[in-house]
């Protein structure tokens, strides 16, 4: 079980390696271009918690844009248009999202640090972003919704509106 003082000396090593010149800044650019576009798929819904009414929806669009260091997704099927905000963290062969500002509180019942971990040295010598974000803003039993495998080029992702869960998995278009 994690102390809060597990957790305070993480923020304190991070603020401390955070004045040292450790990588350059375009790293986060580098992981949000890679993953930037369009990707088709399908998108499942169903009443939060309720597995008896589900619906798929064969056309699903995911719009995936940078916005600042943060990126964009935003659902497109028909008339259903959904968009949501979201941090990512390297992670291997894989970029992780993970909610923002009150999005990230309502879900998880806690603030998060605010800090967006993208550092290869510290990396190196700490462990993924992710696993950085993980101890850092993040209780044991938070649940996350989603992943890019950037080997398959890959997103899936769940996320509610209202009762209504949704989990969309999609194939990036190339062209």
């Amino acid at each position: 079980m994690k102390t809060i003082h597990i957790k305070i000396l993480w923020l304190v090593l991070l603020v401390l390696l955070s004045f040292v010149p450790l990588a350059c800044n375009g790293e986060k650019d580098n992981e949000i271009s890679y993953i930037e576009g369009v990707y088709k798929g399908t998108i499942t819904s169903n009443t939060a918690g309720k597995n008896t009414t589900t619906n798929t929806r064969e056309t699903t669009t995911a719009d995936v844009r940078k916005h600042g260091n943060q990126i964009e997704v935003t659902f497109i099927d028909g008339d259903f248009n959904h968009t949501i905000l979201l941090d990512i963290f390297a992670d291997g062969d894989f970029i992780r999202p993970c909610l923002t500002g009150s999005e990230f509180e309502t879900v998880y019942k806690h603030m998060s640090s605010g800090y967006n971990f993208t550092n290869g040295m510290m990396q190196n010598m700490m462990g993924t972003d992710w696993f950085i974000h993980l101890n850092v803003d993040h209780e044991d039993n938070d649940q996350h919704f989603g992943f890019f495998d950037t080997i398959e080029d890959h997103f899936e992702y769940t996320f509610r509106i209202g009762t209504m869960e949704y989990h969309f998995k999609g194939t990036k278009e190339t062209h």
